[in-house]
């Protein structure tokens, strides 16, 4: 092996011990209360972005509900976290907002598959705050389509829950995952949250935010990025509302096929390039391409597994060699934090 010449990416081992104590996302006692904890998870993630720290994997383990006056949800699981202003310093640029969104745009991304920004999945774009925000969209439609009823929009008949889960969420693949999500992308949903129009209205707004990110420049113009105004200002609206149901608590959820219940959080599957990611989930180890999607049939056959987070590969903006310095003004992104 030669060593001398051999790239690598940064990777530390890292423990933390958290005062708060918190209850997994799944557990809500209602959806109101969910909500409230993923907004509260995504200003924390503002506070930590403010810090130096973008935290890169906003996911169901990730997300936790505190049972107190202060705040009603946080975020944890900083294994991910990336620190950009050391970053900059590294290579010799001003820690400066201005010159990280510029930086970043080289480099390579990270994260749990079925809550990774479609973006991600698709190209080697930097994986940077809008990507974030969009996570925090996925995980809530994945909490609601597993723990609420949901009525056609026409019809308000009844629908099979499980199957809109599988629609969404079903593949395993990188590939796969970014076809289920540019579908919701492009089609918006013919679903409603049962009695529930607050939550509804929230998931309507956040639609619109995410196809804004994601629509084909060509045919509307410039993509327009999630940034912190915008998603808070979707989930603040929401919440703000007077009518929202009581004691909708989660419901359990489990998938045709000898899938385990979630009644005290997700179950997750190595869904890797061959190695352990070093996650603080648990799960079992599970190798699967997108390739594999069609050859064992219905992916319900995962159980309630979901895909954990994956390694990432090229070269890290960590690295003391790195040889590309984007100029400072190259940015084309707005203000996440406007």
């Amino acid at each position: 092996k030669d060593m001398e010449n051999a790239k690598f990416n940064e990777r530390s081992h890292m423990r933390l011990v958290m005062k708060t104590v918190g209850r997994p996302l799944s557990s809500f006692k209602s959806t109101k209360e969910m909500v409230t904890a993923i907004r509260d998870a995504i200003i924390g993630h503002k506070l930590a972005c403010l810090a130096g720290l973008i935290h890169r994997d906003l996911s169901d383990g990730n997300v936790m509900i505190h049972d107190g006056d202060m705040f009603s949800g946080f975020l944890l699981d900083l294994d991910y976290a990336f620190d950009w202003m050391e970053a900059l310093k590294l290579v010799g640029l001003p820690a400066e907002w201005e010159a990280w969104t510029a930086y970043v745009k080289e480099y390579d991304q990270s994260g749990t598959l079925f809550f990774m920004a479609a973006q991600v999945l698709r190209t080697f774009v930097a994986h940077d705050v809008r990507h974030d925000l969009e996570s925090a969209v996925w995980l809530l439609l994945c909490m609601v389509l597993r723990h609420t009823i949901q009525v056609h929009v026409r019809t308000k008949k009844e629908l099979d829950r499980h199957q809109l889960y599988l629609e969404q969420f079903g593949a395993t693949g990188e590939l796969g995952s970014y076809e289920k999500k540019r579908s919701y992308i492009n089609d918006g949903i013919t679903w409603r949250v049962k009695d529930n129009e607050p939550l509804t209205k929230l998931i309507d707004d956040l639609w619109l935010l995410v196809h804004k990110q994601n629509w084909n420049p060509r045919i509307n113009g410039a993509q327009i990025p999630l940034t912190y105004e915008s998603v808070l200002t979707a989930f603040n609206q929401a919440l703000a509302l007077s009518d929202w149901p009581e004691n909708d608590a989660a419901l359990p959820f489990k998938l045709p096929g000898g899938g385990k219940s979630s009644g005290s959080g997700l179950q997750i599957s190595q869904a890797e390039h061959g190695k352990s990611s070093g996650s603080g989930s648990q799960g079992t180890k599970h190798l699967r391409s997108d390739e594999d999607e069609g050859k064992d049939g219905d992916p319900a056959n995962e159980g309630e597994q979901l895909p954990a987070k994956r390694l990432k590969f090229g070269p890290s903006p960590l690295r003391n060699e790195v040889g590309a310095n984007p100029s400072v003004g190259a940015s084309d992104n707005d203000d996440v934090f406007n």
